[in-house]
């Protein structure tokens, strides 16, 4: 028995020590660009869901990846990664609604190879509630699942990256500034996501050199204008916070790249000294001075992805005004729910129709509000890959007619009245792309119809809270579904849809259908 399991184990050790001679040539034919960007990897602890976003944004941050050939550092940063990902050294969880990935992970056996390697070059020192083996010089510290030991250290004197990756619960406000007070003032990387702090630690506006500062996840409520001394900042990430309102030091942070907030916090008119923006959301624009704010949003031409709530309808000429100097938008939302901030209430109109043509390499669009018609300017949205329009009230047939000719348009989701008519018939030839279709709380629609030949590629089919008269017609044709999902129809009417053909069907051809009553 003994000899067997000493055999197994020694057996499992020579198989260890081939994967590790694997991982060591794989590493080794990296060019080292990439090194570096792979053993970083090391500081997600085992079984992290790894989000592309902010990997890319620290390997920016760390200086990485920087600016080349025209390419912005995060464009970089993203090529880099999409590199691991092709050589299988990063692994995707689960992919978006159009195959795109959405969470990451590193194989197990793989990360612990970057930790022992990251730990020979002083890449990275990890902390996981056992006592710290600090190098003479610990650059970049990475806290995991514990605070103990860390703010006793003293081997912080050259830190220039602090992060806070998993569940360090006992890490307070005190804990912080502690760390920050004993280590060192050349911290250009500031990680503190899911840490129990309730304010902002002062001891972060003395970290002049800090690019990259992430409150996500956290407790704090106000923003100093002392944050004005961050003149190096690049990343701002308050998402999740309880953050509504931005100072007006804002204005003096002009390297900012990517601010993220949440509650659709009030930003101040000199949000448009941000020239270098990259990323804003979620922006509030119902205050006084909301059309100050728009009219300054228009002079932030580097931004990629915008989110502005609270629009009036007053607001239209000017919003159209600064979108159309915002070339390089990828990602649009506009929201003209009429709310006090955090209260839901109707939809007002979204005037949009002094817009002569859309953001020309736009992908993702979400209309929130009542439009009177279709805009003219979506037809000619060739790289959209997503359409969410939600209370528009839509009943002209140009909504599917210059919809179904986007050549790259994969989602597509009518919400809470968006379309007002009782039918919706999608053509023959139409929608090639389409690989999900959302219908939910559409209170008009009664039919719902899919001509031979339409939505050749659809895989996933949500219908929700409509009271539709009979199941929808022609879903014989879509021959790619994978999924269907009906759910909560009015019992009134839902009895007068004949199921049953429904899960014959989805037997014969092995598809997931779901009903929810």
């Amino acid at each position: 028995m003994v000899q067997r399991n000493l055999g197994g184990e020694l057996e499992d050790n020579d198989k260890l020590e081939r994967i590790n001679k694997i991982f060591s040539l794989s590493y080794f034919y990296l060019p080292d660009y990439l090194k570096i960007c792979f053993l970083y990897l090391c500081i997600f602890p085992e079984d992290h869901e790894i989000e592309k976003g902010q990997v890319i944004r620290l390997w920016a941050a760390e200086r990485f990846a920087q600016e080349k050939e025209r390419k912005l550092a995060e464009e970089v940063a993203e090529g880099y990664f999409n590199e691991l990902l092709n050589r299988s050294l990063i692994q995707v969880m689960d992919k978006k609604f159009v195959g795109r990935p959405t969470r990451y992970r590193i194989h197990d056996l793989l990360r612990d190879f970057i930790i022992s390697k990251s730990r020979e070059l002083n890449i990275v020192t990890l902390a996981s509630g056992k006592a710290i083996l600090c190098p003479q010089k610990v650059r970049r510290l990475a806290l995991h699942n514990s605070s103990r030991n860390v703010e006793e250290n003293k081997c912080f004197e050259w830190l220039r990256s602090l992060l806070v990756i998993g569940k360090v619960g006992e890490l307070y406000n005190s804990s912080v500034s502690s760390i920050l007070r004993g280590g060192s003032k050349l911290l250009t990387v500031l990680d503190l996501r899911g840490v129990s702090l309730e304010t902002f630690p002062p001891e972060v506006s003395e970290l002049v050199l800090l690019r990259y500062l992430s409150l996500r996840n956290t407790k704090v409520r106000f923003i100093p204008g002392s944050i004005g001394k961050l003149r190096n900042l690049e990343t701002l990430d308050l998402k999740h916070t309880f953050v509504t309102e931005l100072p007006i030091e804002i204005g003096k942070l002009r390297k900012l790249r990517y601010l993220v907030a949440d509650n659709e916090a009030v930003v101040p008119v000199e949000i448009g000294n941000l020239s270098f923006l990259q990323k804003l959301r979620s922006i509030w624009a119902g205050e006084v001075n909301g059309n100050i704010i728009l009219r300054e949003v228009g002079k932030l031409t580097q931004l990629k992805s915008l989110n502005i709530f609270g629009l009036k309808t007053e607001d239209g000429k000017i919003l159209c005004s600064s979108l159309e100097k915002l070339g390089n938008l990828r990602t649009l939302l506009v929201c003209a729910r009429a709310q006090a901030r955090g209260k839901l209430s109707e939809f007002q109109l979204l005037d949009l129709k002094t817009l002569s043509s859309g953001p020309p390499l736009l992908q993702k669009l979400y209309l929130i509000g009542h439009l009177e018609e279709t805009p003219h300017w979506i037809a000619s949205l060739h790289s959209l890959v997503s359409v969410n329009l939600m209370g528009s009230k839509l009943r002209d047939d140009h909504l599917l007619q210059w919809l179904q000719d986007l050549p790259n348009l994969q989602r597509m989701s009518f919400q809470y009245d968006a379309y007002a008519g009782e039918e919706l018939c999608f053509k023959a030839g139409g929608f090639e792309s389409l690989k999900y279709l959302g219908l939910f709380r559409l209170k008009e629609l009664r039919w719902v119809r899919f001509e031979q030949g339409a939505m050749l590629h659809l895989e996933e089919l949500e219908i929700g809270h409509c009271d539709l008269m009979g199941y929808p017609f022609g879903i014989k044709h879509l021959t790619n579904l994978r999924s269907i999902e009906l759910d909560a129809w009015d019992d009134s009417k839902f009895a007068l849809i004949p199921l049953r053909d429904i899960w014959n069907w989805c037997s014969g051809q092995n598809l997931c259908m779901d009903v929810f009553e």
